[in-house]
């Protein structure tokens, strides 16, 4: 009595997923943006002649009154991991060196580097659960620097590397986005982190 669409996810990720989760779906058939529900995930290996297994998961649509076709493809999101009031910042401010997270925040016009706790990291924010404060100013590479020196300039290949916070070439803050609508380099805070 509904729409159901099956996907699979390979076993590096299928611990995450499980029954009951959340799901957001669309489908090319409808510009409306559906929903769904895991109602089952597999045990056996889907797929056996990849060298990455795949697991089938099963998501139960929402009742919506738009018509959907058998066959049709759809993209597929779930929820694995969400939290509220959570302080995020965009995940290329966040530096790796070996077990140590550190992000570099703009203090009184100064540089420094902070040690930061993570919690979810997604593609474009991170979970930062101690070593900042909402509205710490955090330093982004400034894109519009070229990292070549010109060539009538003296100096090493480096020369246009900097921490900005702002344009150098406009003096405009940068604007990030972030949960909760904050923006302008700042360390946003509210909403679920990207997962």
């Amino acid at each position: 009595d509904g729409y159901t669409v099956t996907t699979t996810v390979p076993l590096s990720q299928v611990d995450l997923v499980e029954v009951g989760q959340d799901a957001d779906l669309s489908v090319t058939s409808t510009d409306e943006d559906l929903t769904g529900t895991v109602t089952g995930v597999g045990v056996l290996n889907a797929s056996t002649t990849s060298s990455d297994p795949a697991y089938t998961v099963e998501i139960a649509v929402d009742p919506a009154d738009v018509t959907l076709y058998d066959g049709s493809s759809a993209q597929v999101s779930l929820a694995v991991a969400g939290a509220a009031d959570t302080l995020t910042v965009p995940s290329s401010a966040v530096h790796l060196d070996g077990t140590t997270a550190t992000v570099q925040v703009l203090d009184g016009g100064t540089v420094r580097t902070v040690e930061v706790q993570r919690g979810a990291v997604g593609p474009e924010l991170t979970e930062i659960t101690s070593g900042l404060t909402e509205g710490d100013e955090v330093v982004l590479a400034d894109l519009s620097q070229s990292l070549v020196a010109d060539e009538d300039e003296s100096g090493g290949g480096l020369a246009g590397l900097g921490s900005n916070t702002e344009d150098a070439s406009s003096g405009q803050e940068r604007t990030f986005p972030g949960a909760g609508g904050a923006g302008g380099g700042q360390a946003p805070a509210g909403g679920p982190p990207a997962g």
